[in-house]
């Protein structure tokens, strides 16, 4: 099955999913490397088919991020493997945030900075909006970085509680402004 591309750089493709996906992506967001920061994406080995087939889906059908989540593969072109994941969804009531991780076999590679700078100017250019967010746990220095080089601006420790958390714990909260928007 052919998937829809949305970006495209030298050595990566960041596609929408499809349910054959879910075995692949599962086998690695499912562990330690990922699930340390993202606990609810621990048993992902059992349920990413079952979730692309719903919720994944139907966030490509409403194509809009304040109504559903817009989650994408991100495929390394030379072996066509998924290597990592981003997705844009809605952050409180009136922002956007955007979310990545990378398959820890492809770590240290550059290949999730490379995706999410390509990401940004999509949703950037979709949909127009004024700014991006990120949270981001202060330990996840891998996360910080990536969100430092493609331009996010650190401007406070929250606290929440996250999908999968069952305490508040602390957030960095990064911005980034879209210089590119007409108004």
């Amino acid at each position: 099955m052919i998937n829809k591309v949305i970006c495209e750089t030298k050595r990566l493709l960041i596609r929408e999913y499809t349910a054959v996906d879910g075995k692949e992506l599962g086998a690695f967001a499912g562990k330690e490397f990922i699930t340390r920061w993202l606990p609810d994406w621990i048993g992902a080995e059992e349920w990413a088919t079952p979730w692309i087939k719903g919720k994944v889906m139907n966030g490509y059908k409403l194509n809009n991020p304040m109504e559903g989540i817009l989650f994408y593969a991100v495929i390394e072109k030379e072996s066509g493997k998924i290597v990592g994941n981003v997705g844009v969804h809605s952050f409180n009531v009136n922002e956007v945030g955007v979310a990545y991780f990378i398959n820890e076999d492809y770590k240290c590679r550059g290949y999730i900075t490379e995706a999410m700078q390509s990401f940004v100017e999509y949703i950037f250019s979709k949909f127009g909006y004024e700014y991006l967010i990120t949270t981001i746990q202060p330990d996840n220095l891998g996360s910080i970085a990536v969100a430092k080089k493609i331009g996010f601006d650190y401007i406070e420790t929250i606290n929440i509680v996250d999908d999968g958390q069952i305490e508040e714990l602390p957030f960095n909260y990064y911005h980034l402004e879209n210089l590119n928007r007409q108004n």
